[in-house]
């Protein structure tokens, strides 16, 4: 096993840092395996599905997803599935596991499987993700939730450096804040609907690329 629980970084109110950029801190309502499931033609090793509550009657979705790293078939890394680490390291998952228990959740990610227990006890839980402009739904501005999370006490100009990093690098391809400039400005949960993913790319290690 190759595995380290939390070893993945990034490296309190809502806050537009820069145009068509939202950092804030997001309550977990609920957390859904869907690991091995098929998505637009492809599988993946680990992947999550987080409904956020937002004080409202719905959940916007986020998902993560990617293949952990191996080398002639052993699990060496996390690979493209370290978004999924590195979320379940801000909720403090790992702070109250003992050294048994990740060793044995370890194994079980390694193929696939996320303890219910796991998922329960992140429900409630806070993180500091950012969303970001990608698109227009029903003629407004919507956005969508980066893949990149930290500590709701995180300084957010971290996670924005890393988010405009991967912009200029080509791994965010959908940032489009030109659309705030258009008359209607007004929020949008255009991006809860899991379909531009049909668009995205493909990485090396298998993780979707947004």
């Amino acid at each position: 096993m190759s595995l380290t629980l939390g070893d993945s970084k990034v490296g309190g109110g809502s806050k537009q840092i820069q145009k068509g950029v939202i950092v804030d801190t997001y309550k977990v309502h609920k957390i859904t395996n869907q690991s091995g499931e098929e998505f637009f033609g492809k599988t993946f090793d680990l992947a999550i599905q987080i409904e956020i509550d937002i004080g409202k009657e719905f959940y916007p979705k986020m998902w993560l997803r990617g293949n952990l790293k191996s080398d002639n078939g052993e699990i060496v890394g996390w690979g493209g599935a370290f978004p999924i680490d590195l979320l379940f390291s801000n909720l403090g998952v790992y702070d109250i596991l003992p050294d048994d228990k990740k060793t044995a959740l370890i194994q079980k990610l390694e193929i696939g499987e996320i303890p219910s227990s796991l998922l329960a006890f992140c429900e409630g839980k806070e993180f500091q993700g950012l969303k970001y402009v990608d698109k227009l739904y029903e003629g407004k501005p919507s956005y969508k939730y980066y893949k990149f999370t930290q500590k709701p006490e995180d300084d957010p100009k971290v996670l924005v450096d890393r988010f405009n990093k991967d912009v200029s690098n080509g791994y965010v391809v959908n940032f489009h804040p030109e659309l705030l400039d258009t008359t209607d400005t007004s929020f949008s949960y255009g991006a809860n609907v899991d379909n531009d993913a049909k668009d995205a790319t493909i990485s090396d290690d298998g993780s979707l690329i947004f």
